[in-house]
């Protein structure tokens, strides 16, 4: 400082100003207050209840505030403004993000209001046009995150429709669904932006399938705003520069699955477009909701019915009773000598086969077949040989001689009802499940064993064997069916029961249609010759097996 201060000092001379670097001033502070003598000195004020100064504090921050804002010899004011701004395009851009700030713009009034009221406990919006006003929300614009009243305008929908069934955009609802294949949104600002200045670019997945690749181009041709087909030319380069060709491909009204045919590879090419998984639909069904379901005999819980009566079950638009969801669930226990045809109305197809068929005691070759959706929760084949220790006098080590030969299967697997008709009838098949641990008797009362088949993809396929122990558990998530109709009156079509049943535990000892031994295979064409395998022997443990043969 220029001037000494001692102790003859009057410090209460000194003037506020030139607390700027080559004697500048900044206003500051903005309200002064007289120094109070030794006269006007009071206890602090205790009534920290009420606080009968508070309107006059806040008048006062109020003041303050303003004068910090509308100071034009200070950046402070001004700079604060402009960072909450930097902060609101900086945010995450929703639907219901409005003009360019994605958090809403931010006005002074917002502070100056809060702080006129904080006293109260009321709590105002910082962004927003007024203080009032605040950040719209999801409800503020609920039909537009709902897509309309047939949801087609949804994002998530259109984002499906757009990047991965390569459809045209048909509106412009979404305008942040960037129009680059290789990303999935683009706007403008949000996290991805420096300081708000910017793009904010989320990118699709490098693990795209065949169809969801950026080199497939989508053509379609528009009649009254509604695409009608789609055609897809794909090609793609290799690591060594070839051209890959692939077939175009025309999809009507988008009902079709997605899904080219094979490539027309040279023996110098290498594709780099993942392939498409297969399609579980139906060979003759346009769609999985449909009421002949798919391939796996399954249709969606959730697709559009009338479900006003509960007893009666959903109806499609024509009255219909739909029906069970999993119709392998709700196939009924059938006695024969081959497992049901679906094209005979047996619903037995699934994406593994999973079947237990218990023979019949008078006539092996018929069988009563058991179908179960093959939600397998665990399986284990267990082989065990037992060799004999011998010991021998003057000999330390033992010997060891071939005793004996053993095979478990354990497995376990869910049953659940996903709709009423299946609970009673999964039921009634773990029931039968159950009781093949029980003996059978002959007509002269000689008890006896009863006999199944396991078959399980194309590990066990027709395998024979017993069952020696299993356990019905009944998961703590699972809901119970309390078994009362439309008018709260018991229900006689049903009772109370959980929809959710695993079955654990399952030990199955199997009995091979072979001499279970070392397999005895060919090589070179017979079977003491020499170099690669030519045959394998019928010791098939693992079955490798389906109803059109094996893969020995």
């Amino acid at each position: 400082m220029s001037r000494l201060l001692n102790i003859q000092t009057d410090l209460k001379s000194l003037k506020f100003g030139d607390d700027r670097p080559s004697g500048g001033s900044s206003n500051q502070p903005y309200i002064k207050t007289p120094i109070p003598t030794g006269e006007e000195l009071t206890p602090p004020s205790k009534d920290f209840l009420l606080r009968s100064n508070a309107p006059l504090n806040a008048a006062e921050d109020v003041s303050r505030l303003f004068k910090m804002f509308t100071d034009l010899k200070s950046p402070v004011g001004g700079l604060f403004t402009a960072k909450q701004e930097i902060l609101s395009l900086s945010a995450v851009k929703t639907q219901a993000s409005s003009g360019a700030f994605n958090e809403g713009v931010y006005t002074p009034l917002s502070t100056l209001a809060q702080a006129g009221v904080g006293f109260l406990g009321a709590h105002l919006y910082k962004q927003g046009s007024t203080p009032t006003e605040g950040v719209r929300t999801y409800t503020d614009v609920l039909e537009v995150v709902k897509g309309g009243l047939n949801g087609f305008t949804n994002r998530l929908v259109e984002l499906s429709n757009i990047k991965i069934k390569n459809f045209p955009p048909i509106t412009a609802l979404n305008p942040s669904i960037s129009p680059n294949p290789l990303n999935l949104l683009s706007y403008n600002g949000g996290p991805g932006a420096k300081l708000g200045i910017g793009k904010t670019t989320i990118p699709i997945s490098g693990q795209r399938t065949g169809v969801n690749n950026p080199r497939v181009s989508p053509y379609s041709t528009i009649i009254d705003n509604k695409p009608t087909s789609i055609n897809i030319k794909i090609t793609g380069e290799n690591t060594n520069g070839g051209k890959i060709k692939l077939k175009s491909h025309s999809i009507d009204n988008f009902i079709a699955p997605l899904i080219p045919s094979a490539t027309e590879l040279t023996d110098k090419d290498s594709s780099i477009i993942m392939s498409v998984s297969p399609s579980y639909l139906a060979k003759d069904s346009k769609t999985i909701e449909g009421t002949d379901g798919s391939r796996i005999n399954m249709t969606s819980p959730g697709r559009r019915g009338n479900i006003i009566s509960y007893t009666k079950g959903k109806r499609d638009s024509e009255g219909i009773e739909i029906g069970a969801v999993d119709k392998i669930n709700a196939q009924p226990i059938y006695q024969s000598s081959t497992v049901g045809a679906e094209k005979d109305g047996f619903a037995v197809n699934d994406l593994v086969k999973f079947r237990i068929a218990a023979l019949n005691k008078k006539d092996p070759t018929i069988k009563q077949f058991i179908h179960f959706r093959a939600f397998i929760d665990s399986f284990s084949d267990t082989y065990n040989a037992n060799w004999d220790a011998i010991k021998y006098m003057g000999r330390g080590e033992h010997f060891h001689k071939y005793n004996s030969f053993g095979r478990t299967i354990n497995l376990g697997f869910t049953v659940a009802a996903q709709s009423k008709p299946e609970l009673m009838e999964q039921y009634k098949k773990l029931n039968f499940l159950a009781s093949n641990l029980a003996p059978t008797y002959s007509s002269q009362g000689f008890m006896g064993g009863p006999l199944v088949e396991l078959t399980l993809g194309g590990w066990c396929f027709n395998l024979p064997g017993f069952i020696t122990s299993l356990t019905l558990n009944v998961p703590q998530e699972s809901p119970w069916e309390i078994g009362i109709n439309d008018e709260g009156d018991l229900d006689n079509n049903i009772k109370e029961m959980p929809h959710i049943v695993q079955v654990t535990g399952m030990q199955f000892t199997p009995i091979h249609n072979f001499r279970p031994e070392k397999q005895v295979n060919k090589y070179g064409g017979a079977e003491e010759g020499e170099g690669l395998i030519s045959g394998y022997g019928p010791q098939r443990y693992i079955a490798l097996e389906n109803e059109e043969g094996n893969n020995y």
